[in-house]
């Protein structure tokens, strides 16, 4: 199984296979507060934010049980797309 990594912004990289789920952060807050979200999801101490300064997904990982999250300026869509996921 070959691995796939995937960049998500400066110079980091994750594992495609962790990935649980890409969300689209302005859809998110429309409703809440991005901590209040993380906070809600068990993360909010698992917050890595690779974003320079506009904040546009949050990524939710899973690696040995543990869940964190990424914060990155790079679009949902292209994240998607750079993970080979089919965007609609």
């Amino acid at each position: 199984n070959l691995l796939m990594y995937v960049h998500i912004g400066k110079e980091s990289v994750i594992n495609s296979d962790n990935i649980l789920v890409i969300l689209d952060i302005r859809a998110l807050t429309r409703k809440n507060d991005l901590k209040d979200i993380c906070k809600n999801i068990g993360i909010s101490d698992n917050i890595i934010d690779v974003a320079e300064d506009k904040k546009k997904t949050l990524i939710l990982c899973e690696k040995n049980s543990i869940l964190k999250g990424y914060v990155t300026s790079i679009s949902s869509r292209t994240i998607a797309r750079r993970c080979n996921l089919k965007v609609s």
